[in-house]
């Protein structure tokens, strides 16, 4: 894509309207599907991932019961197709039943086994996501020390460099990916992050 788009421009604009209407929510929230859409153009990803990253942040943002009227609100400005990328990109819904009894691991186990099913675009979106996790955690860490790490489910350090592993592994299964070198972003950063934590 080209350094100009005016989806992208509309996309984070409507971004940044729904998500200001939370006057509570953190800067980095905030910031955060403009930085996913940074690292997805610096790969090369087409508009259509980079407008559809933009919307998938929009939409886990959402409480649940706003989340219909907007994603058919997002798929008449955007069209179906960025929609359903979007769509695709969301973290799985947990199984009702299980869901006050669910634990970060079997979170993790379900969020691993979804992100094997996704296609390419899909791929790339959690690739950036998890980047840009990553990178903010070590940021994190770096600046303000380990008792900063920025988990509210009492996750060890150890905990979240073997989940930034283990996403680098499972997107590593997916031989036709065309953006394998997003890997290599995400693999030097979990390795500068398990090195700060066993300072």
């Amino acid at each position: 894509m080209t350094g100009y788009s005016d989806r992208v421009g509309h996309a984070l604009a409507f971004a940044a309207k729904h998500l200001s209407r939370d006057p509570t929510l953190p800067a980095a929230v905030l910031a955060r599907p403009a930085n996913v859409a940074v690292i997805l153009a610096s790969y090369g990803c087409d508009e259509v991932t980079v407008v559809a990253a933009v919307l998938q942040e929009v939409i886990a943002g959402a409480p649940p019961e706003e989340r219909p009227e907007l994603t058919r609100r997002l798929g008449e400005k955007f069209g179906p197709v960025t929609l359903a990328v979007a769509r695709e990109a969301l973290p799985p819904e947990p199984p009702s039943p299980r869901a006050l009894r669910r634990t970060w691991e079997t979170e993790c186990v379900d969020r691993l086994a979804h992100l094997a099913t996704l296609e390419p675009r899909t791929l790339s979106i959690r690739a950036a996501q998890e980047i840009l996790d990553c990178g903010t955690i070590l940021s994190d860490v770096r600046r303000l020390g380990h008792e900063y790490l920025p988990t509210s489910r009492a996750v060890t350090g150890a905990q979240l460099v073997w989940w930034f592993r283990s996403v680098a592994e499972t997107l590593d299964r997916h031989e036709a990916w065309p953006r394998r070198e997003m890997l290599g972003e995400l693999r030097l950063l979990t390795g500068e992050l398990a090195q700060e934590l066993e300072a």
